[in-house]
């Protein structure tokens, strides 16, 4: 067996035939948070994912019991929060769990929490996020209910035992989770993580409201909106579906101040109807990239002889699905770079 045969057998394990139909049924769906101590600007944005938990009826779990873990609080959580729901039975069990720090407020309730998630085919993918110009960000995102997703946790968990030398910073279960998905060896198949998340844009679902130093020559921000007190910077638009706001520090609370005054008193202002904003469209469009890359890869994955060339193609493809399916030129270009390989084209026309 050639070497290129071995690696397309490997990769071709890694992937399932995609649809774009995700079936006569919605994913089931529970929120995920915690929040101990008294802060009631928390507990006002809390709120609101409960209220929108209400309307599409998924159940809301806040974590009010402190365990003194620090920073593992919130994958210690998860990881029960996981478990409990794999003990109950099948039709009982939500199937996919959407975290939620508490710095985060739903905008527009008439989003739905499930357009974001793959279509069902693709059941290699078992977390949904978003990531910055750090990498992975952890304040909203989505895991599968599943024994994969434990191990993930418990994987991440463990890193800084395993890798006491590494810096992990100020948020260290996010920065250990970012390296956690990055494994492609070990886990519980012995593939490791990485391909078993996906990025989507991050204003779909985790927009932004930006720190001050952040904010002075950026045009494409929502600054002033009524009723506003503040000066902002939310890197989205009337409509969007939620807006997160970590790392502002003293800014957070007036800014908080804003958006909650807002939801609760003129929701009406901001909330258009899911059929008059863009999601359903940049939903369809990215999973259709993405089942487009697939099915690309896929048909890669049964030439038997194959060369060096299409072999990098593949790895290049594949990594990028896994580390920046947000950046819809990239995989357009690399999925294009493939298909060049799989059907090239003459150089001259025949005369």
């Amino acid at each position: 067996m050639s070497c290129g045969l071995i690696v397309l057998t490997f990769l071709g394990t890694l992937w399932h035939r995609p649809s774009f139909i995700y079936g006569d049924r919605p994913y089931k769906i529970a929120r995920v948070s915690m929040l101990y101590g008294n802060n009631s600007l928390y507990e006002r944005a809390l709120e609101s994912h409960t209220r929108h938990g209400e309307r599409w009826g998924y159940p809301t779990y806040i974590k009010r019991q402190n365990e003194y873990c620090g920073y593992w609080n919130k994958p210690t959580f998860m990881i029960q929060q996981v478990a409990q729901e794999l003990a109950k039975p099948e039709h009982e069990r939500a199937e996919w769990l959407m975290w939620v720090d508490a710095d985060s407020i739903i905008l527009n309730p008439n989003i739905p929490a499930h357009i974001f998630l793959p279509p069902r085919e693709f059941t290699h993918i078992n977390i949904v996020a978003a990531r910055d110009i750090q990498g992975l960000n952890t304040g909203v995102f989505f895991v599968r209910v599943h024994p994969w997703t434990i191990s993930m946790f418990v994987d991440g968990m463990a890193f800084p035992l395993c890798n006491p030398k590494v810096e992990l910073g100020n948020d260290a279960d996010q920065a250990a989770m970012a390296r956690t998905v990055l494994k492609s060896s070990g886990g519980p198949d012995g593939y490791g993580f990485k391909r078993g998340i996906v990025y989507l844009p991050r204003n779909l679902f985790n927009a932004y409201e930006l720190p001050g130093y952040m904010r002075d020559g950026r045009t494409d921000v929502l600054r002033n909106f009524t009723g506003f007190e503040e000066p902002h910077a939310f890197e989205g638009k009337k409509g969007d579906f939620i807006v997160h706001l970590p790392g502002l520090f003293g800014d957070r609370e007036p800014l908080m101040t804003d958006w909650l005054d807002m939801i609760e008193n003129r929701q009406e202002d901001w909330a258009l109807p899911l059929e008059e904003t863009t999601y359903v469209k940049e939903t369809a469009q990215f999973w259709k990239m993405y089942g487009e890359a697939v099915a690309t890869l896929r048909e890669a994955f049964k030439r038997e002889d194959t060369g060096k060339e299409v072999v990098d193609a593949i790895r290049q493809l594949r990594i990028a699905l896994s580390e920046e399916a947000d950046d819809a030129n990239r995989i357009a270009e690399y999925t294009n770079e493939l298909k060049e390989l799989l059907h090239p084209t003459a150089l001259f026309d025949d005369e």
